[in-house]
């Protein structure tokens, strides 16, 4: 075996990520990113949208029709800029319907964001989104989509003035944007986007099941702490997916819009936690401390950053940074798997699609790349290709085991091993000569670089494969093996293909 190759705990030929093989795994997912940032799963098609806009705030006392008067101070604006309004505001806009050759169709209204409003048309009141209050106690928060037909006689061709009465005194955060949407097009009854219109991004979340539920299984069966990982990245992309999604699912009411945004926030700065510790498991190296406390800072930083939108984009971009910075220090040692090049690019894919913008990276790129990353990854695993816990090429492996006592240092050879067993925080080193010898570490973190011999055959147990005498089946799909000091032990069945290839060649 070659220098290029690594055997994992299992025995399977691990092959190193070669520079081709690095340089195609980078590009296949900046591809992947690229394409996701022009997929659009819904575009209105608006008669018209704001975009000469006048507010003119308005007293608790005064009455709507002082508030819809020419008298008042008006100030011009821009839908964009409108955050959270004190009190009341009015806004006031000019709004001009097209002519059309045959029949006037039908338009509506539609209002989206965190707020109450009344709409009037020429003065005429048209409806309303909630109900609007100078306080929190007096306004009754609105669904966080609308719509608000125009009658045909009001709809005619020509200009016509749109004035909205709002308040946002339920938001609970401040919002850099309040408006998410204002325009007028033809008219239907919900203003959710249709199901259909998310039909890939469903489809998008039953991969994600499928990927956390196998790497679950995986970890599971062999208590890897990659597997472990890699199911809590899939579990936390998907209900990030589910919140997005949410909104076209459910009419809720517009204060309930912050535990949206923060549960999506929340996910993003666990999703940069979770594939910084990843990147620096799949390194060989045992995550310090300063890095993960470093990582947790910079992302509870991001909270502080106005718009959850922004917040998002900046939890995600601290966890991309860090694993960057791993794949950069593996590629300078020659000691980066194909995985971990893997992890290397779904990071700067993430960065790609925040230059070009951040809806690109948090409405599409990071969903579309994530689940490829995930997906080449099982691919890569379930062929053999590579391992989730394999790092140490054979000449590397220790033919000792150290085992700290108080006091002391105790090396014990591997040839006089028989099998090691869980034992919570710890692990016991059953020997040849009838001793059991409790080692400081847990199993997993032995199985991390074992010697050679050394075969992890259930979450709780490991084999020396020249102390296993046999492989017994039993009823139920069960298994277990026998070793040479009479003792049986379980065999997880996901193992079974493995442990017969390494008797075989053994």
């Amino acid at each position: 075996m070659n220098a290029s190759q690594a055997t994992d705990t299992a025995g399977l030929v691990v092959k190193r990520a070669h520079p081709r093989a690095q340089l195609a795994v980078l590009l296949f997912i900046m591809v992947v990113a690229l394409i996701s940032s022009h997929y659009q799963v819904y575009q209105p098609n608006p008669v018209w949208m704001a975009s000469k806009v006048e507010t003119a705030p308005r007293s608790a006392h005064q009455s709507r029709a002082d508030a819809l008067s020419e008298s008042q101070s008006w100030t011009q604006a821009s839908i964009a800029d409108i955050g959270v309004v004190e009190g009341i505001a009015v806004i006031r806009m000019m709004v001009a319907l097209p002519a059309g050759t045959g029949p006037i169709p039908p338009y509506a209204l539609f209002l989206a964001g965190p707020f109450s409003a009344e709409a009037y048309w020429d003065g005429t009141r048209l409806g309303n989104k909630g109900h609007v209050g100078a306080s929190r106690a007096e306004e009754i928060p609105g669904p966080i989509d609308a719509v608000i037909h125009i009658p045909e006689s009001l709809s005619q061709p020509g200009e016509h003035e749109l004035v909205l009465v709002v308040s946002s005194q339920n938001i609970g955060y401040r919002a850099q944007e309040l408006f998410h949407n204002l325009y007028i097009s033809r008219y239907q009854h919900d203003p959710r986007r249709q199901l259909r219109f998310y039909a890939l991004p469903l489809v998008l979340c039953g991969c994600l099941v499928l990927f956390a539920l196998h790497f679950a299984r995986v970890y599971a069966s062999s208590g890897s702490r990659s597997a472990l990982l890699l199911s809590l990245m899939s579990a936390l992309l998907l209900v990030q997916m589910a919140l997005e999604v949410s909104r076209s699912l459910v009419a809720y009411p517009y204060d309930w819009h912050l535990f949206r945004s923060a549960g999506i926030w929340i996910c993003a700065f666990s999703l940069g936690l979770v594939l910084t510790r990843l990147s620096l498991h799949r390194l060989g190296r045992e995550s310090p401390g300063w890095v993960l406390l470093v990582a947790s800072i910079a992302l509870v930083a991001s909270y502080f950053v106005n718009g959850f939108d922004n917040k998002t984009a900046c939890a995600l971009l601290v966890g991309a940074t860090l694993p960057l910075w791993v794949g950069l220090a593996s590629w300078r040692s020659r000691n980066m798997d194909l995985l971990l090049a893997l992890g290397t690019a779904l990071a700067a894919s993430w960065l790609v699609s925040a230059m070009i913008s951040v809806t690109t990276l948090l409405d599409r790129s990071v969903y579309f790349t994530t689940v490829a990353y995930l997906g080449l990854t099982w691919l890569w695993t379930s062929q053999g290709r590579e391992t989730l816990d394999s790092k140490s090429n054979p000449e590397n492996r220790p033919s000792h085991f150290v085992v700290k006592h108080t006091g002391r240092t105790e090396r014990i050879n591997a040839d006089s091993v028989i099998m090691i067993a869980a034992a919570g925080n710890f692990a016991e080193l059953v020997c040849a000569d009838g001793r059991t010898i409790l080692h400081h570490l847990r199993l997993g973190q032995i199985m991390e670089n074992p010697p050679v011999n050394f075969v992890r055959v259930h979450r709780s147990f490991a084999v020396n494969l020249d102390k296993v005498r046999s492989l017994k089946s039993h009823e139920g799909s069960r298994y277990s093996a026998a070793l040479e000091n009479g003792r049986e032990i379980p065999v997880s069945r996901y193992q079974v293909a493995r442990l017969r290839e390494r008797l075989s060649a053994s």
